[in-house]
């Protein structure tokens, strides 16, 4: 398999350069960005496609776990949102005034953009074409391997944002500031506006260097060429 030699025809309009490197004869072939956002894509759902569909336990083991309960604690919060809005402007007027406590990192970019509200909003890229339980392990266990090649030896070929965060030696004073601005404010410490319930939870089974792919590879091709088609859509 080899995503980065794939050819695509798509519309120069709607080729993100993100995603895609024109060529002379008009057609684009995709960056290392489109193959690692595919494999995160991949992951994410057919994961969720294992856990549905593994009735037997061959990929999936379930264990009870304390979990964070999202919808009660989103209720907890809510109850606070207006004094947590003003502890951000409070740490954000912070940082202004003591620019010196803080630096500019790059991360990998996750490509994370605004909808027309301001809120940020992911990919939701789900195939077209169902596929057996097998078949969703082997996709599964190529997105994996090609997530660690770029989360290891090949990150330097992806994109980068910037974040500004606290320097190493001022996050423990950082912390305390914001922990007493909570406490002017009358929020209470986070882990009381957290909720954990015990719930059954899976667990996948490890996906190692020498997990038989199977025939993920192919199927990973011609799950590309729908994620290419996607993203298309999306830049329209």
């Amino acid at each position: 398999m080899d995503i980065l030699a794939m050819k695509f025809e798509i519309d120069p309009n709607y080729a993100n350069p993100k995603y895609f490197r024109m060529r002379e004869d008009n057609r684009c072939t995709p960056t290392a960005f489109f193959e690692y956002k595919l494999a995160k894509q991949a992951e994410s759902y057919f994961k969720s496609r294992i856990i549905e569909m593994d009735t037997e336990g061959k990929y999936v083991k379930w264990s009870e776990r304390s979990k964070k309960d999202e919808d009660a604690s989103k209720a907890l919060s809510g109850k606070y949102t207006e004094r947590l809005n003003r502890l951000d402007d409070m740490m954000k007027k912070y940082q202004s005034n003591h620019p010196d406590e803080y630096e500019v990192v790059h991360i990998t970019d996750s490509d994370m953009h605004s909808d027309e509200y301001g809120q940020f909003k992911g990919m939701n890229f789900i195939p077209e074409q169902s596929y057996s339980l097998e078949d969703c392990w082997h996709l599964y266990v190529v997105a994996k391997h090609i997530i660690k090649k770029y989360e290891g030896e090949a990150k330097s070929d992806l994109p980068t944002t910037t974040k500004t965060q606290s320097k190493a030696e001022f996050k423990a004073r950082h912390k305390q500031l914001k922990d007493m601005y909570r406490t002017q404010l009358g929020i209470p410490p986070q882990e009381e506006l957290t909720v954990k319930t015990v719930q059954l939870s899976p667990t996948m089974a490890t996906v190692r260097a020498g997990t038989d792919e199977g025939n993920g590879d192919l199927l990973m091709e011609d799950l590309a060429k729908d994620f290419e088609k996607y993203l298309e859509e999306e830049w329209r």
